[in-house]
């Protein structure tokens, strides 16, 4: 993480987050309470003061990090879902010609024209529900109109999972967002490991 990060919170946090990991991972301890900083070598009768100080400034971080995040990383996480579905077309295309209503018309490829993908309610942030709109001509009405179509069974679930992995890694907003929260969970395990199971 550049030190010149334009979101300090994320650059604060990440860097702490990372440094406790390196430290207990590499079994890190003060040499006889001895810290050593550049130039500057200080003794401390109590070096472990150190690491509650450590502590502190690492919840610090964190609390910060979210007082400024929340709510962000899914609200990006959905736009990115349909942004992607935007430059696949494809994808949501080939799921909306398996539907048995619709009439392939020789003027549109396919007999519909996908216009964009919808959410609809939030469990913890994420979508319950994703739909695809799109302008088709059915048997029923024998004309054309815009028709939500759900992304259920195995196959909703397949284009959800490319559309999703497609947000995840080729979009930067969700992961610059929530890569930070992985680390401090990473770094929270290592923590909780070497000080309370070892």
């Amino acid at each position: 993480m550049p030190a010149a990060d334009k979101n300090p919170e994320r650059r604060n946090l990440m860097m702490t987050s990372l440094a406790f990991i390196v430290f207990y991972l590499g079994d890190a301890r003060p040499i006889e309470n001895e810290i050593r900083l550049m130039f500057i070598n200080l003794h401390f009768s109590d070096a472990q003061a150190l690491i509650y100080m450590a502590y502190t400034m690492w919840g610090w971080f964190f609390w910060r990090y979210w007082i400024q995040n929340k709510g962000s990383v899914f609200g990006n996480l959905r736009n990115d879902v349909s942004a992607a579905a935007n430059e696949k077309p494809r994808t949501l295309a080939g799921y909306v010609s398996r539907d048995t209503e619709l009439v392939f018309q020789s003027s549109t490829p396919g007999g519909f024209v996908v216009k964009a993908l919808n959410w609809k309610n939030t469990r913890f942030g994420l979508p319950k529900r994703w739909a695809v709109v799109a302008r088709v001509y059915t048997n029923y009405e024998k004309a054309w109109q815009d028709r939500e179509i759900p992304l259920v069974g195995f196959s909703g679930k397949v284009v959800l999972f490319k559309l999703y992995m497609a947000a995840i890694f080729t979009r930067d907003s969700f992961g610059a967002l929530l890569i930070p929260y992985l680390l401090t969970y990473a770094s929270l395990a290592v923590v909780f490991y070497h000080e309370l199971i070892l």
